[in-house]
């Protein structure tokens, strides 16, 4: 059950940064009794890790945006990147966020306890820092 309340009461930090959701999604086969290492690298200059979401046999995956009313086909802002679809197993969202710098690792190391393959999926949800307001 997602929890009702956010981090972020509006889109504006307080130092007058605008904040713009970014989910990043992976999947991967973890081998029977074997790990993966999901491991996202920050793209942005700064970013807030808010949480992650895991998913067990991804149905699909989807990328998100706002498309330009002049340039159909043109997205002005991508805000979902091969995000994972499907039965969430495991979901948190902290009540605050950690503040990343660019370049920085997060990671997420999925062991799988059965004896067989199995797909899983982890979304990473962001939310870039930008200076323009």
């Amino acid at each position: 059950m997602r929890s009702q309340s956010t981090p972020f009461s509006n889109n504006l930090t307080d130092d007058d940064k605008v904040l713009y959701l970014k989910i990043h999604g992976m999947r991967a086969v973890v081998p029977a009794n074997g790990e993966h290492s999901f491991e996202m690298q920050i793209p942005y200059t700064e970013a807030y890790l808010q949480g992650l979401e895991i998913f067990q046999d991804v149905l699909s995956q989807t990328d998100m945006g706002v498309e330009s009313p002049l340039q159909p086909g043109v997205w002005v802002e991508q805000y979902g990147f091969d995000v994972c679809m499907g039965k969430v197993i495991y979901e948190r969202e902290a009540q605050y966020a950690s503040r990343l710098p660019q370049g920085i690792t997060v990671k997420a190391l999925v062991k799988n306890s059965e004896n067989f393959d199995q797909e899983f999926g982890v979304n990473f949800i962001l939310h870039e820092i930008r200076d323009e307001g």
